[in-house]
């Protein structure tokens, strides 16, 4: 017998020696590519899918593949997943519906501006008696794009004689068209023009001497030579020009604004020998009174009409009690090294200039005059400009604070009409002006009595709408979503105070996850960001906060009261849906929130529901877009479907639809983003972190909807009694059997009152007579239209158009009389 076994042993082995060695060479066979110079590695699919698990159930990704995945597919794809270990498990049949879903890539291509565009151009002018001459290089820029034609580009007017044209230092083709010289070519890219060509100038006239048409550009740039030397240039589309003399040369250059034309404009200048002795000086002022809470603020703009002769500096009496700030030029550019000196009573200031200034001159003067505690009267005299010939001037006031000017006194000096000031000094000002004058010559005074009001604080931060989503599950557990669309200028904080033991889940600030924080009175403090200007509008942002907290259970029957979050700021308008179990009735809601129509009086006693199912998210979804498309405009006549009996709302103050739509947005989309937020794990608290508990959403429930308008600081709450669904089955069938046992047991009373009423008609046969004739139906359906006219709209019209068919067309009612 143990020679047998180990015989068997033996032969065993042998067997599985050979097939090892079998698969071995197999294997090799297998995986070794047949050109064994090659370094690649062959294997079949089979083995592939195997390798790679593409036939698996499920198909694992990561949170970042997975959320690019679903916005490649779009928003309104609605896919179950797990997690597991951090990694998104789909099974196949959603992964394939993914797939399938997914949006090809955006292949259109941006359109340039048009065919070509010249970005810019730079003129080169020699002037003559009777023609200039230009040099001009454009750089042009064609778009590549499908034409059926060469591209036409329109470079200069035909009134000017071409000499010659170049593309790329290469002979360009170019024709006339519409009066203009139109260069054409089939390439594409980045080209440089060259021209040459002249144009008709009357040097010897003026002051227009020459006009010339050019295409627009961003770049000009403008160059010319004039064979005079005295000669004033005035180019009016220049931004900016520089002259030089030298040799009875007047060479310009200039930057040019976007136009199509140029003008040159020449003013010949007479050299006299200047007279001795001072210039004559003209000046003319223009003031900006600004009332601010401590000072009153002066802007003084000067303008300066020098003949005669040149001056270097000029001097200005300053008024009493103000200080000189700054003195600025025309540009609003700081003008340096100015001074000012006391002398005897008087304060002057001196402004110098950069050279001898003949003619226009414009300049700034900044000055303040701060109030004393005790003061409330303040005197101006004006600025004076010191030997000038004649001054006048105009004063203007605006407001800047809570502090009120009362004119109560003035000298030499005229009040006018806002309109009347120059239009110079009503741009000085952002605000509208509040007063008016203006003065002839020197001296006047303008007394002012400045009362200081208190200023009230006014509200920097409000939230426009709160859109608030409240579960209630059976075990008591309630959790709420709220995003808070507000505008906030300088508040850090946003106070919270939430149900007692309530967990903050997760924060958004402005679509960024953030960390409350929590004071010792229970207050979550929540980080607020600054909103943006755009214009004179301020910008809105969100605050989405995710929490939860415990309340009673639901019982048979019995009261609950669900707590609104209570914030330190002024609240504009908010929504509140509340998702109750599906098995409960509920007879009566309470609290001080206003109630939809569906929820108020004792509708929901009767049993009037508004059932939800998630799973039919999808018809919601498309419901929802098609209220979008029609503006969100709620119908209250007419047949509606089940879906849209859902989304409907009746308020009495609330008819914010933008609001009320996003509303059903969070309604729609709140168990997806309870579950996306279960899957980003723990938000992290007081250097601890809380796990947002694991909670299956039940897939249908009750919703109701409450609003509230201008709420400030004040606790809102929702109490409500309830009983389970059968218990209110028993009450009914209760109560039908005990009003049937009422008519059983007063049978002999009701068979009494039936026999009085039969009598009654019987009694009065005269009377029904008459209203069974043609004119007494008429009299019926008036008095019937006049009763239902303050019941029913619809009634009232049915019974007035009774009442004519009636006194028309009687025949339609009553038979002819044989």
């Amino acid at each position: 017998m143990k020679l047998k076994k180990r015989l068997g042993n033996i032969l065993k082995g042998i067997c599985f020696l050979t097939l090892a060695v079998l698969l071995g060479k197999g294997l090799i066979g297998f995986v070794y590519a047949e050109n064994k110079q090659s370094n690649q590695v062959r294997i079949d699919w089979s083995e592939f899918k195997k390798l790679l698990k593409i036939d698996a159930d499920e198909i694992k990704l990561s949170w970042d593949e997975f959320k690019r995945l679903i916005v490649q597919t779009g928003s309104e794809i609605k896919v179950e997943y797990n997690i597991q270990n951090g990694m998104v498990v789909l099974q196949r049949e959603q992964f394939k519906k993914l797939l399938q879903q997914m949006k090809p890539p955006d292949t259109k291509q941006l359109q340039p501006p048009g065919d070509y565009l010249i970005t810019k151009a730079e003129y080169w002018g020699v002037m003559g008696k009777k023609s200039t001459t230009f040099k001009v290089r454009f750089f042009l820029e064609i778009f590549k794009k499908e034409r059926k034609a060469y591209p036409k580009i329109r470079l200069l007017s035909q009134e000017v004689a071409l000499k010659e044209i170049k593309l790329n230092d290469k002979p360009a083709l170019v024709m006339n068209e519409g009066g203009w010289y139109v260069l054409t070519t089939p390439k594409s890219g980045q080209h440089i023009v060259d021209l040459e060509f002249s144009i008709k100038s009357a040097l010897d006239k003026g002051p227009d001497v020459l006009n010339l048409a050019i295409p627009q550009t961003a770049i000009t740039l403008f160059n010319l030579s004039i064979p005079l030397k005295e000669v004033k240039v005035e180019i009016p589309q220049a931004k900016q020009i520089t002259i030089s003399r030298a040799a009875n040369q007047t060479k310009v250059k200039a930057i040019l604004s976007t136009s199509n034309y140029v003008n040159i404009k020449l003013h010949r200048t007479i050299v006299v020998e200047k007279k001795k002795g001072p210039a004559k000086l003209y000046a003319e002022t223009m003031n900006l009174f600004s009332l601010e809470d401590d000072a009153l603020r002066i802007n003084t703009r000067f303008k300066l009409n020098i003949l005669q002769n040149t001056i270097a500096k000029v001097k200005v009496y300053v008024p009493q009690g103000f200080s000189v700030l700054y003195v600025k030029n025309q540009s609003w550019q700081e003008i340096r090294d100015w001074n000012t000196k006391k002398t005897g009573e008087k304060e002057i200031l001196t402004v110098p200039f950069e050279s001898e200034k003949e003619g226009t001159v414009i300049f700034n003067v900044v000055s303040e005059k701060i109030f004393s505690s005790e003061q409330s009267e303040l005197e101006f005299n004006g600025f004076e400009v010191l030997e000038a010939i004649r001054e006048t001037g105009y004063i203007g006031a605006e407001k800047k604070s809570t502090a009120e000017a009362e004119i109560i006194k003035v000298d030499n000096i005229d009040r006018v009409d806002i309109q009347e000031l120059p239009y110079d000094l009503i741009n000085m000002s952002a605000k509208p002006l509040i007063f008016g004058f203006r003065y002839l010559r020197h001296p006047f005074l303008l007394s002012l009595k400045v009362i200081k009001h208190e200023e009230l604080p006014t509200v920097n931060t409000v939230i426009d709408n709160a859109s608030v989503m409240s579960v209630l599950l059976e075990e008591g557990k309630v959790i709420t979503r709220v995003v808070y669309t507000m505008r906030n200028t300088w508040k850090q904080f946003l106070q919270l105070r939430l149900p007692k033991d309530s967990e903050i889940w997760s924060l958004y600030v402005n679509g960024k996850r953030e960390l409350p924080s929590k004071t010792k009175e229970g207050k979550f403090m929540i980080p607020l960001i600054r909103s943006r200007m755009e214009g004179e509008n301020i910008t809105s942002f969100d605050v989405e906060i995710l929490y939860y907290h415990k309340n009673k259970k639901f019982y048979i029957a019995g009261s609950k009261k669900l707590q609104f979050p209570i914030v330190d700021v002024v609240m504009s308008k908010m929504l509140w849906s509340c998702y109750f179990p599906v098995d409960y009735s509920f007879l009566h809601f309470g609290g001080d929130v206003e109630k939809e129509k569906l929820a108020s009086g004792i509708r929901p006693l009767i049993g009037n529901k508004r059932v939800f199912t998630y799973r039919s998210v999808n018809g919601y979804n498309k419901a929802l877009e098609s209220w979008k498309r029609q503006g969100g405009q709620q119908r209250s006549g007419g047949k509606l479907s089940k879906t849209q009996q859902l989304l409907q709302s009746e308020f009495r103050t609330n008819s914010d639809n933008n609001g009320f739509l996003n509303q059903l947005d969070q309604e729609i989309n709140f168990a997806q983003n309870i579950k996306k937020e279960q899957q980003q794990g723990v938000i992290a608290r007081g250097g601890g972190g809380v796990a947002l508990l694991k909670i299956e959403m039940p897939t249908s429930g009750q919703i109701y909807r409450f609003a509230k308008t201008l709420i400030e600081g004040e606790d809102l709450y929702l109490n409500f009694q309830y009983v389970r669904g059968w218990v209110g089955t028993v009450f009914k069938i209760l109560f039908l059997f005990l009003l049937g046992y009422l008519f059983y047991f007063m049978r002999a009373v009701i068979r009494n009152r039936y026999i009085r009423i039969k009598n009654w008609f019987a009694l009065y046969k005269d009377f029904r007579d008459k209203l069974k004739t043609p004119r007494g139906v008429r009299v019926l359906l008036c008095v019937g239209a006049v009763v239902f006219g303050f019941v029913s709209r619809f009634l009232f019209i049915v019974f007035v158009l009774l009442f004519l068919i009636a006194w028309l067309k009687p025949e339609w009612i009553f038979k002819k009389e044989v």
